[in-house]
């Protein structure tokens, strides 16, 4: 599989994990394939969303403390890195509060403006002026 499918796929996937418009008592009841239960979405969402020991010591050799804050706040500081939605005149900006560290190499995020709103999948790569952040893959809700 190509790898910018695999990444829709897994954005698709991890968005019905953390999107917080669906509560956990309205999803649908999904079987494993033995015929056990599935998780839960609130129980998925713990399970995407946080870091493992390893990933989060990796981040803090890079200077992070606070992994999952900083480096959520150092990309909603680059709207420049949104695709251009050109809805109505609308500037495409990150949606606080729905921007999710996934990985110590991922990050989804929520972005809108103000007229359409899409999510987006970015990997970002350590360098030596700071990270290098890729915009893999997003599409419009």
């Amino acid at each position: 599989m190509k790898p910018h499918v695999t990444a829709l796929i897994l954005a698709c996937a991890i968005t019905a994990c953390v999107d917080e418009r669906l509560p956990a008592a309205e999803t649908p009841a999904v079987q494993t394939a033995t015929g056990e239960p599935a998780k839960g979405l609130a129980e998925e969402e713990a399970e995407v969303t946080e870091l493992s020991s390893w990933q989060r010591e990796r981040l803090r050799k890079l200077g992070y403390r606070n992994p999952e804050e900083e480096l959520v706040a150092e990309l909603i500081e680059r709207p420049d890195l949104l695709p251009p939605i050109g809805q109505v005149g609308g500037t495409p900006y990150f949606v606080p509060g729905q921007t999710h560290l996934l990985t110590d190499r991922w990050v989804l995020a929520t972005f809108e403006d103000g007229h359409v709103r899409g999510r987006a999948l970015f990997a970002f790569e350590p360098t030596e002026t700071g990270l290098d952040w890729r915009l893999v893959s997003w599409y419009l809700e």
